[in-house]
């Protein structure tokens, strides 16, 4: 039922060369050359054609028959994975998506495996001065102050024990001028190139950071007016 063909068919013309579609045709042959002289192989992907002419992504596998110490044929079973196929295609078409998106965010957004940083979108180099060529591949720590490795690490530590919380937390970045910028930071668990990283939105707060500064100078003078003249 797989591929719809009978039994009848198979007894009178059908066989495995019938139903890989023609590209796929030279790749069997190898395979099956190399199995008949004692190579092994696992399950190889093929694109498979139905009965009804629809084509189908499948794993099949086949072991030689031998008798008499010739090889007189094959047996092998078929796997259909076209659902496996269609999930990593709409996989990959929404992480093209997301990459489009994010390259013109306002904010540094950031990908990192392990702490390699494997993207970045082009804001980083408006707000820290860094091409996205200097800093694919190398380590995001080289961009945080010491002061604030303890902060990363435990965030980090957190998203690897499946901890995908809402909260946000601050984070300073070294520019390449060596000025520190303030951010806020958002932080959450992605797969990306088939393989578990670590997503961050970095916002620069470092104006906010210096009217609150401001702000306190300002409330603090005005205290100390207001004790030196209690009247």
């Amino acid at each position: 039922s797989l591929i719809d063909y009978t039994k009848e068919d198979l007894d009178n013309w059908l066989n495995i060369f019938n139903i890989v579609t023609e590209d796929e045709t030279e790749k069997l042959k190898t395979i099956m050359m190399q199995k008949m002289m004692g190579t092994p192989s696992g399950p190889t992907e093929y694109k498979v054609k139905r009965k009804d002419g629809n084509i189908i992504h499948a794993l099949i596998n086949t072991v030689p028959i031998n008798k008499y110490k010739s090889n007189i044929g094959f047996r092998g079973f078929l796997l259909d994975i076209t659902y496996q196929k269609t999930i990593e295609k709409n996989l990959r078409e929404s992480e093209k998506r997301y990459v489009q998106l994010a390259t013109y965010l306002p904010d540094i957004v950031l990908v990192h495996i392990e702490g390699e940083i494997v993207y970045c979108n082009n804001t980083i180099f408006n707000i820290s001065g860094y091409t996205k060529e200097e800093v694919i591949n190398t380590s995001l720590f080289n961009y945080i102050p010491e002061d604030y490795h303890a902060v990363a690490i435990e965030e980090y530590k957190k998203r690897a024990n499946g901890v995908n919380d809402e909260t946000t937390y601050e984070l300073a970045l070294k520019s390449k001028d060596g000025s520190i910028k303030s951010f806020e930071v958002r932080a959450n668990t992605i797969e990306y190139g088939n393989e578990p990283a670590n997503l961050i939105v970095l916002t620069d707060i470092s104006q906010k950071k210096i009217y609150e500064k401001e702000i306190e100078e300002n409330r603090n003078f005005i205290n100390l007016v207001n004790r030196t003249n209690p009247g």
